[in-house]
């Protein structure tokens, strides 16, 4: 953490680190990042310097719903055209008539 280069570590704050996250959030790191850098704050804390619970309270960010991609029934037509393999192909088309 280039941010607090030259500072002690026993100085840092649960604040510091919440504006930290906000920064790292706000330049499109993704939820899972974030979650990784919290528990890596936190195993380091906690396990290297043994300080139990130093950090116990950071909010994690929660993971956004996303909605999937759904290709049409041409592209999904398509693929089953384009497969060669006889097995791939009857799999694919029971895929097909199932849903």
């Amino acid at each position: 953490m280039t941010r607090f280069s030259g500072q002690e570590l026993i100085s840092i704050t649960e604040q510091d680190i919440q504006q930290y996250l906000i920064k790292l959030s706000q330049t499109g790191v993704s939820t899972s990042k974030l979650n990784q850098v919290i528990n890596s704050v936190k195993f380091y804390y906690e396990t290297v310097l043994q300080m139990p619970n130093r950090f116990y309270s950071i909010d994690r960010p929660f993971k956004e719903d996303r909605i999937p991609k759904v290709i049409s029934k041409a592209e999904v037509f398509k693929i089953i055209e384009a497969t060669n393999n006889i097995k791939h192909r009857c799999i694919l088309s029971l895929c097909k008539t199932s849903a």
